[in-house]
């Protein structure tokens, strides 16, 4: 019915003349917005609904999103432009139309305070890109005189070819050949000193490395290598003397972390399949709960101190210095970003909302001590100060977070892909920064580590709706030294080799925008049972399906199209449906055009039509597909669920009746799927008046699985 009223409505809206047109589609808008529900917000946009239109009281769309306490809906009218300070009559913005109970609080609230703050301060860049498959190694340790590097780095040639302390080229940057550091404000090189140390010792180092290596690839058992490593043969080790903390073993550790960008670079490139060319921009930073304002924190602290006239005023002040710098920072990073043109950049680096909470802790710590050294008597109430913390731990994280959202703003043309983080957390929960801001921003895409096998990594952190994709990473073997290549686990590693995905796909297609590249990314994940529930996705990456996108057979398009539709109908998140579901609309009926006699795109499309409710087109398109391959268990399966919403009864007994006929000659048929489709048909047997053979499906359900649970109609029936 809604469906039918929401038609019509549209029909009216084609019809009418165009102002009227745009007053009924803001009416729909507003409707939408109140309901929460964004699909058919989607639909009022798309007919060219304003998304800053406001009701009879002055209420604009995204506040009444926000009092619905949606965040899917909030979000698509921020991205469609809805402003987010704006205010009522009465001067209320749109958080004070938030329920206080909304489970998706924080999440909106987050949201509308970055982006009402980005759109008065921040510029969004062109988004014209020089170089689309420029991958950005957004890493402190980036070799990029590594022979395998070294080939595929940018190189800025009118600054090497150019005079010391001049900027050659005219960007604002000097002397930045290989690469900036935004935060020292000065070139990114390799310090002259580490270069001489690592060629003194590169015999050393390798033989160090290579003990893990042969540990990782079964040359040499766990405590074969451990024993190896327990010595202290290094370079530290010589100098300084045995120390368990010099240790091979400890310098194992060290090597790795000194070579980290070099090992992200290097998986880049071989994901990319050596499209891309790489770049660095350095992420040095001193900044921790312990030194938010680098080496002048204690400058900063003393002159808070002298002018704060309470904790919360202490704390305020605190936060408004590091919400300044952490947008400078941004503004800086953001500006050499959009100078170099490159179309991707990779971010194996983060940290969670624990770090604010530290930070505001340190910060009130600390006041409080000096407050106490010249009046002995002050003691503010404990409760008190938890609150006070509460509160001020997220405009702290703001603050904190303000560099990369700055970034991420500015360059919407620039796919930035975060690592997940390590910590076996979930990212909905923890707000992982920069991770977390793949929610806000569609040209960010954040990525979680599988195994080889596709299961979850048991470090790696998740999130079905901040977490987007999967890739390998355990035991990835990439670029450290000349001598030697290392193994590495992490999200780290996961990261680069989406980003060098990316590129990739970017060289194949230049014209493509980020948000473009990163649901082709989403919708081509091959979809995982480990991974259902833990990424937007679904699914781990999967680069041959890209390929077969790009340049397969009408028959291999056919069937990547298929499964983008199912990942785009079924498993994407609520924050991007409505882009989802017009998106499996287009591919459905695109991979039927190239594959019209193959029953699994006919299969596809009723899938999409299923899950859009639509259930007599989707019966339509699942009887095309089992009259192309009645052998198939699946589509017979599909089409008794859509008989199921349809209520035909008859159909659906039919329908279950030849999955299980061609699920007994499958020996991995599973007994748990059996079972389940004997208890579904015996409910419609139930329906249908025919108690006999509802009962014997019953029993059969609970052969087939002696522990299942019985829906009750089903146990009324058995006693």
């Amino acid at each position: 019915m809604y469906l039918f009223r929401s038609k019509l409505l549209i029909l009216i809206v084609l019809l009418c003349p165009l102002v009227q047109a745009a007053s009924i589609a803001n009416l729909l808008l507003l409707r939408a917005a109140m309901d929460g529900n964004p699909v058919a917000l989607d639909r009022a946009l798309l007919i060219g609904a304003d998304a800053n239109a406001r009701n009879e009281e002055g209420a604009t769309a995204l506040m009444l999103a926000v009092s619905s306490g949606k965040f899917s809906c909030t979000r698509a009218l921020i991205l469609a432009g809805a402003d987010a300070a704006a205010t009522t009559p009465d001067g209320r913005g749109a958080l004070d139309f938030m329920p206080a109970e909304a489970e998706e609080r924080q999440p909106i609230v987050l949201l509308l305070r970055c982006y009402a703050f980005l759109k008065a301060k921040a510029t969004v860049a062109p988004h014209e890109l020089k170089h689309p498959s420029l991958v950005l190694i957004m890493e402190d340790t980036v070799n990029y005189l590594h022979p395998r590097i070294k080939a595929a780095y940018h190189v800025n040639l009118a600054e090497l070819q150019g005079k010391p302390g001049v900027d050659d080229d005219g960007n604002g940057f000097v002397d930045e050949i290989y690469g900036w550091n935004p935060v020292t404000q000065k070139p990114y090189e390799i310090n002259p000193v580490q270069l001489s140390a690592y060629l003194r010792n590169r015999e050393a180092i390798a033989r160090i490395i290579k003990i893990d290596t042969d540990r990782r690839e079964g040359r040499l058992s766990p405590s074969e290598a451990d024993l190896s490593l327990s010595g202290f043969s290094n370079p530290l080790a010589q100098i300084m003397g045995p120390h368990p903390d010099l240790s091979d073993r400890e310098f194992l550790g060290m090597v790795k972390n000194s070579a980290h960008g070099s090992h992200v670079a290097g998986i880049v490139l071989e994901n990319s399949e050596q499209k891309a060319n790489l770049h660095t921009l350095a992420i040095q930073s001193v900044t921790s709960s312990a030194r938010p304002f680098g080496t002048k924190t204690e400058a900063v602290l003393e002159a808070n101190f002298r002018q704060a006239t309470s904790p919360e005023d202490f704390l305020q002040r605190c936060r408004a210095e590091l919400l300044r710098e952490s947008f400078e920072l941004g503004k800086r990073y953001s500006h050499y970003i959009e100078k170099v043109g490159a179309g991707v950049a990779n971010m194996s680096f983060g940290f969670d909302y624990t770090l604010a909470e530290q930070t505001t802790g340190y910060l009130l710590k600390r006041y409080i001590n000096e407050r106490q050294k010249h009046d002995t008597e002050y003691a503010p109430d404990e409760e008190e100060m938890k609150t006070l913390l509460g509160v001020q731990a997220s405009e702290m994280y703001l603050a904190m977070a303000a560099t990369w959202a700055t970034v991420f703003y500015e360059n919407p043309n620039v796919l930035f892909v975060c690592a997940a983080g390590n910590e076996s957390k979930d990212n909905d929960e923890t707000y992982g920064e920069p991770a977390y801001f793949s929610r806000f921003f569609p040209n960010v895409i954040t990525v979680a580590s599988v195994s080889e096998q596709g299961q979850l990594s048991s470090f790696s952190n998740y999130g079905r709706n901040s977490v987007n994709i999967a890739a390998v990473g355990e035991n990835v073997l990439s670029t450290v030294i000349p001598e030697a290549s290392i193994y590495m686990d992490g999200t780290s590693m996961a990261a680069p080799a989406v980003a060098g995905t990316a590129a990739l796909v970017r060289s194949w297609k230049p014209s493509l925008s980020a948000a473009e590249t990163r649901r082709l990314l989403e919708y081509t994940a091959g979809s995982n049972e480990h991974l259902k529930h833990t990424c937007v996705s679904g699914g781990a990456m999967d680069r041959t399906a890209l390929r077969n996108l790009f340049f397969g057979t009408p028959a291999e398009r056919s069937q990547v199209k298929a499964g983008m539709t199912l990942t785009a109908a079924l498993f994407v998140n609520e924050d991007n449906r409505a882009r989802a579901w017009r998106d499996a609309d287009v591919y459905s009926q695109e991979a039927i055009k190239e594959a019209p006699l193959d029953g699994s795109v006919w299969w596809a499309r009723a899938v999409f039509f299923d899950n859009t409710t639509r259930y007599a087109e989707a019966r339509t398109f699942i009887d095309k597909a089992v009259k192309l391959d009645a052998e198939n268990r699946r589509f017979w399966l599909s089409r008794a669920m859509i008989c199921e919403h349809q209520g035909d009864q008859s159909a659906v007994v039919a329908s279950f009746t030849m999955a299980l006929a061609l699920g007994d000659k499958d020996p991995e048929f599973s007994p748990t799927l059996k079972a389940g489709m004997l208890a579904r048909r015996a409910l419609a047997l139930l329906k249908l008046g025919n108690k006999a053979d509802a009962l014997a499906d019953a029993r059969a359900a609970l052969v087939a699985m002696p522990d299942g649970e019985l829906p009750e109609e089903l146990q009324a029936l058995m006693r």
